[in-house]
């Protein structure tokens, strides 16, 4: 199955800014951490530990895997928070099915979040993961860490990531090997 097209940064952004309370918070654990859809609608209150900012899940086959949350994220869950009255219960959803409403309306809420920020490519919860991937590879991580962020049993899933960060290590090459007197 081939990759979605990433979005670049200020797309993935401008699109978070027009989403608000629980659909903004999934939309960072889906880009911020990387988070896979079906991983993120399991979580349980207990499985994210704020102090370590760090989310435990059970990945493919049952294995445990961890994600990271960064500090946007960190602010988002406790901003979250902030909006109950009292601490959930640990062994509680964090992102409950809505009465009469789909859990996956996420999708939904990111096309439209797209086409108000407009963005014209047809965004998912998929292409959101695939960004954070290709964000990673851009800013220099190597195979083995987006490996490791993804949460992705084998390295060539992470390799087709690479073809994205071309055009940046092409630059990187013109600027390297230039000539010290083309006054480029």
């Amino acid at each position: 199955m081939p990759a979605p097209k990433p979005i670049d940064r200020k797309e993935v952004w401008a699109i978070i800014d027009q989403m608000r309370g629980v659909k903004k918070l999934l939309a960072l654990c889906m880009y911020a951490a990387g988070g896979r859809k079906f991983d993120i609608f399991k979580m349980l209150w207990r499985d994210i530990d704020l102090e370590r900012r760090v989310i435990h899940t059970l990945g493919k086959g049952g294995l445990p895997e961890y994600m990271d949350i960064p500090l946007e994220l960190h602010k988002e869950f406790k901003s979250y928070l902030a909006h109950f009255k009292e601490t959930p219960p640990r062994d509680e959803l964090v992102f409950p099915p809505v009465k009469g409403k789909a859990r996956w309306s996420i999708t939904k809420a990111l096309q439209a979040a797209a086409k108000k920020a407009g963005v014209q490519q047809h965004v998912t919860e998929h292409v959101l993961r695939h960004s954070f991937a290709t964000h990673l590879m851009e800013d220099g991580a190597d195979a083995r860490l987006v490996q490791e962020k993804l949460r992705h049993q084998k390295l060539d899933m992470v390799l087709r990531y690479t073809h994205v960060a071309r055009k940046r290590q092409q630059a990187a090459s013109d600027k390297t090997f230039q000539r010290p007197d083309s006054g480029v």
